[in-house]
């Protein structure tokens, strides 16, 4: 018997079709739609058919690699400098405001070494920093026009509406920062809040406007938000805490000069720092002048009633007392020691102020000036009994900022 003929095997030719994560797993492939049951089954993502292409030659995809691709834009360093303009009130910031605005050498610029590292953390206090570093660009001055012939990529208009975009992205910031806490430290969140009210605080003095935003006290707005907030939050670190506290200390001082209506009964008592180095704001001496106002706000409220001299002479020999008795806490030695008096002739006073204002830009030097041109005029009319009340001056005067 012969035997079997031995069958002989054909082939199974592959199929070159399928999905792609098949043909890569060397799988059988349904091609179901959506998507391959094999997939489904062995629970793997199936990529699908590959994207059709259009049939090139060899030198139309060499010309299309040649082509010039679109360039990718770099990302910004850290938030908020996107633009040209950005960089502009930045550089403005770090190199002449923020020395301009300190009190210490630049090795203890608190504006720089302090508020800088919390606005790359906090996006409500970096818009808030080039807000205010736009509003103190004054392109009347050789020093704020060379801003434009060094930077020939942007024009005024440009840089205005770029302050616009900051001032208002940093109020919506702070408003939103108090409505909707973020999961930013604590800390951070608490420190920044001052930074950018000391920021809106100094806006207003950059501009020296009286009218508009600024015109009726917003300033006011802000030392009185600044008063509740140190009651409730106080920054955990007790650098930060003397620099913003002395800072608004002392413009709360200085608001009391034309204003007798955010310190009336002389009770609020200004914190002290460790260490304090403006002079008079924390150190204690500025309570005198708080007391004084005290004294002033009981004789407007009441200007025909007789004054009570022995209990206003009592009040006034413990404030003189208090300011002989007064000594600043600095180290042995500080250079800042001697205090000179204030100039006697007024074309003195003229030149002094016209050379802070060319020294730091901000332009309410024009609304202190003009304050003091009203009170000498009124000496010279004889006006005695309006000379003494300032507030009642500015008041007249329809202007309202403060004079610091």
């Amino acid at each position: 018997m012969d035997p079997p003929a031995a069958t002989k095997k054909i082939p199974t030719v592959r199929s070159k079709t399928g999905y792609l994560t098949c043909r890569r797993r060397k799988k059988k492939c349904d091609e179901a739609k959506l998507r391959c049951m094999n997939c489904e089954k062995n629970a793997v993502v199936c990529e699908g058919y590959p994207e059709k292409q259009i049939w090139r030659s060899g030198k139309e995809r060499t010309e299309e690699r040649m082509k010039p691709q679109s360039p990718t834009p770099l990302q910004p360093i850290f938030y908020g400098l996107e633009t040209l303009e950005d960089s502009i009130f930045w550089k403005h910031y770090n190199e002449h405001l923020s020395t301009v605005l300190a009190v210490e050498g630049d090795h203890k610029n608190a504006f720089k070494n302090m508020m800088v590292p919390i606005a790359v953390k906090h996006h409500g206090l970096m818009h808030s920093i080039l807000s205010l570093a736009s509003k103190h660009i004054d392109f009347d001055t050789p020093y704020d026009i060379n801003i434009l012939r060094d930077n020939p990529g942007t024009t005024i208009e440009a840089l205005r509406k770029r302050s616009i975009y900051h001032h208002d992205e940093a109020r919506q910031k702070f408003c939103a920062d108090y409505e909707e806490p973020t999961a930013e430290d604590n800390d951070v969140r608490i420190s920044a809040r001052y930074g950018q009210i000391l920021c809106f605080l100094l806006e207003g003095q950059a501009e020296g406007n009286t009218f508009g935003e600024h015109r009726f006290g917003e300033h006011r707005i802000h030392l009185v938000a600044y008063q509740k907030l140190i009651t409730t939050s106080t920054p955990c670190d007790p650098t930060f805490f003397s620099f913003i506290s002395e800072y608004f200390e002392y413009y709360i001082c200085a608001d009391e000069l034309i204003h007798s209506a955010l310190v009336s009964d002389g009770t609020y008592t200004h914190p002290r720092t460790h260490q304090p180095r403006l002079l008079g704001a924390a150190d204690g001496l500025m309570d005198c002048l708080s007391h004084t106002t005290a004294i002033r706000n009981v004789m407007r409220r009441n200007p025909l009633a007789p004054p009570d001299l022995v209990l206003y002479l009592q009040k006034a020999a413990d404030i003189d007392m208090t300011i002989r008795n007064w000594v600043p806490h600095w180290p042995p030695g500080d250079c800042r020691e001697p205090v000179g008096v204030t100039q006697e002739h007024q074309d003195a006073i003229r030149i002094a102020i016209k050379t802070l204002k060319e020294y730091t830009g901000m332009r309410n030097a024009d609304q202190a000036m003009s304050v003091l041109e009203e009170v000498w005029r009124l000496m010279t009319v004889g006006e005695w009994l309006a000379v003494w009340d300032w507030p009642e001056v500015v008041r007249q005067m329809d202007i309202d900022f403060i004079p610091a």
